[in-house]
């Protein structure tokens, strides 16, 4: 809800601008050229549409990303793979796999991290959406970060810069995913306290049910016996 708040903030920000600015030019200038209110409220309608028009094309970038990543047969092996190594190579073979540069699973990994170092870059030049992608694959790509760690170290040997962007991106979403987790707990633990509250209470709402019908019943006997008494006393 946060991300989405401040893209909205930043999405209207240009056009609050340029609204002020139009009403102090205007409250000096109206008189002068009535025509100004027209051409700034123009100029406004442009500003607009260019934002959105841009923000239309990243998110259509973005999907057509994600269509391609889903359904080339190319990247559906090379990510199958890549999990495949993900979860059965040790730390050690991985490393020994960056180094060989020439097994078939090497070339899988390889294809997959620099995809996404392409995407990284991507995201850093506003032409991927990043949120969406994140929602996608945010999990996928924190672990390829967290279990090719030493394939990646033994790449970057040569060359830092190699795969910067994508572990920057991976890092990042770690650091995300934990902060969604934290508020997913956090929820969680209010609603089992809300459940638990609420049992104790029908719980006690229950107890003093029964005392009430314990004491009407009781007080139900006491006047049937004075009844009886009374008739006793009669006869």
């Amino acid at each position: 809800m946060k991300y989405i708040i401040y893209k909205f903030a930043v999405f209207l920000f240009p056009v609050v601008i340029v609204v002020i600015i139009s009403w102090v030019y205007l409250n000096i200038k109206v008189q002068d050229n009535p025509l100004l209110i027209v051409l700034i409220l123009s100029f406004s309608m442009v500003v607009v549409g260019i934002l959105m028009r841009k923000r239309t094309s990243i998110k259509q970038n973005t999907l057509n990303f994600i269509k391609k990543y889903k359904h080339n047969e190319e990247f559906i092996n090379a990510h199958r793979e890549t999990v495949k190594a993900c979860n059965t190579l040790k730390p050690y073979d991985l490393a020994i796999l960056a180094k060989i540069k020439k097994d078939v699973l090497y070339f899988s990994i390889q294809l997959i991290l620099n995809e996404w170092e392409r995407v990284a870059s991507a995201i850093n030049n506003k032409v991927y959406d990043e949120d969406l992608l994140y929602g996608a694959y945010g999990y996928s790509i924190t672990t390829f970060l967290v279990k090719l760690r030493p394939f990646i170290i033994v790449c970057q040997a040569a060359n830092p810069r190699l795969l910067s962007d994508f572990t920057k991106l991976a890092i990042k979403w770690q650091i995300r995913l934990a902060k969604d987790r934290e508020e997913k707990d956090n929820k969680t633990s209010q609603m089992i306290s809300t459940l638990r509250a609420l049992h104790k209470t029908s719980i006690n709402l229950h107890l003093e049910s029964n005392k009430i019908n314990t004491c009407m019943e009781e007080d139900a006997q006491r006047i049937k016996d004075a009844s009886l008494g009374l008739s006793r006393k009669r006869d």
